[in-house]
């Protein structure tokens, strides 16, 4: 979410429900900082382009005909963005069946913790899910833009990012970033856009020339850039041993991965 808060009343701090409670919301809030650059592009759409972060699966899925019967009746999953498919778990058996959904028959998805692949248009039944992961599958065809772990959102500059290439079609995202803190960046021209372009049958990723600037932005930063596969470039943790890195000045980069 773009606010991150913990409701109750009393202490409700997580360190306070013992380490178990502490070690997999300390996960979670992990994967939210890390996925700021995301959440933050997302809101620039919902506040400019009227778009919708989180998602019933009708909206990008609408020719799916079974997402009227098998995802709606069988959990509660829902799209976050264009590109990850959220399906929490309700049940204490942690176990649960998520349904794929389709845009047509090549489409695949990507386990976010493993790095495995898997077919459209089905079923997944998943069993004795650990519970520090909320089952969540990647759409073939996406890049995700990751910032560093940190303990609050400005704590580190962005100039280190990994971006995180997901195959099986072609892909792009524009990440939006400002200063964060100043109202109207938008409307006072205080802001950029970069472009990520990936053709999936030549596996080139085209990063654009940045658009537009602002007082306070990163000149020059290194994407570091992971063609996501199995056991690589997967879950919270940053990856250490990226596809390629390069060092962008703004302007336009092709990189072969």
């Amino acid at each position: 979410q773009p606010l991150y808060r913990v409701h109750g009343y009393g202490n409700t701090a997580p360190y306070n429900f013992g380490s178990l409670t502490k070690e997999y919301t300390l996960i979670a809030t992990n994967l939210r900082y890390r996925l700021l650059p995301y959440i933050y592009s997302l809101a620039y759409l919902v506040r400019y382009d009227s778009y919708t972060m989180q998602r019933g699966l009708m909206f990008d899925f609408y020719g799916d005909v079974n997402i009227y019967s098998r995802a709606n009746n069988e959990n509660n999953e829902f799209m976050f963005g264009p590109c990850l498919l959220i399906a929490p778990l309700f049940d204490d058996s942690n176990g649960t069946n998520v349904y794929l959904p389709t845009q047509q028959q090549s489409d695949i998805w990507w386990d976010f913790w493993s790095g495995e692949t898997l077919h459209a248009a089905q079923t997944v039944a998943l069993k004795n899910v650990p519970l520090h992961q909320i089952p969540i599958y990647v759409k073939g065809g996406s890049i995700l833009i990751l910032a560093p772990i940190v303990q609050y959102a400005t704590e580190l500059k962005w100039d280190v990012l990994e971006v995180r290439v997901y195959g099986g079609a072609d892909a792009s995202f524009i990440l939006f970033e400002d200063d964060f803190v100043t109202a109207n960046t938008v409307e006072s021209g205080q802001f950029t856009l970069i472009s990520f372009n990936y053709q999936h049958s030549t596996q080139q990723l085209v990063i654009g020339d940045r658009i537009g600037s602002y007082a306070s932005m990163i000149p020059q930063r290194i994407f570091n850039v992971t063609l996501v596969a199995q056991q690589h470039g997967i879950g919270v943790n940053v990856t250490s041993n990226p596809t390629k890195s390069v060092l962008y000045h703004g302007k336009s980069v092709t990189i072969n991965l």
